[in-house]
């Protein structure tokens, strides 16, 4: 007989925004303050939309057109990666708390450009409660 997945609880984020440790870090506890949206056993997954990419000269693409340029999916990939790294080092302390509770801290960057779609598609794909 198999298990059942750990519940899951989604934050959407617009990645193209510079946030700061201090704005993820309020979200994470004030989510966490709630005390009835996580429980032991959760998976917070933190999802960044990137709906635009900033390519070379500077200049800013929305990433739903970006499928025709090889240079601008390369662009497009390193702005992801990029993003995944800083989320992960600014929620750093906010993840160790959270584990403290028995809730796991999941990551997750996507490109493009219908921020409503990928939430939806997302949250349907992990069966996540969506918090925005």
């Amino acid at each position: 007989m198999g298990t059942n997945p750990s519940p899951r609880v989604a934050i959407a984020l617009d990645a193209t925004k510079d946030l700061n440790q201090r704005e993820l870090s309020a979200t994470i506890s004030n989510v966490r303050a709630r005390g009835d949206i996580l429980v032991n056993g959760d998976t917070l997954v933190v999802l960044g939309i990137l709906g635009k990419v900033t390519l070379p000269l500077d200049y800013q693409s929305k990433a739903s057109l970006l499928s025709t340029f090889e240079t601008s999916i390369r662009a497009m990939h390193e702005e992801i990666s990029k993003k995944v790294d800083t989320y992960v080092r600014m929620l750093q302390q906010s993840a160790q708390d959270c584990e403290r509770q028995g809730v796991r801290v999941e990551v997750k960057i996507i490109g493009g450009a219908s921020t409503k779609d990928i939430v939806i598609k997302e949250a349907a794909s992990c069966k996540a409660v969506i918090l925005d």
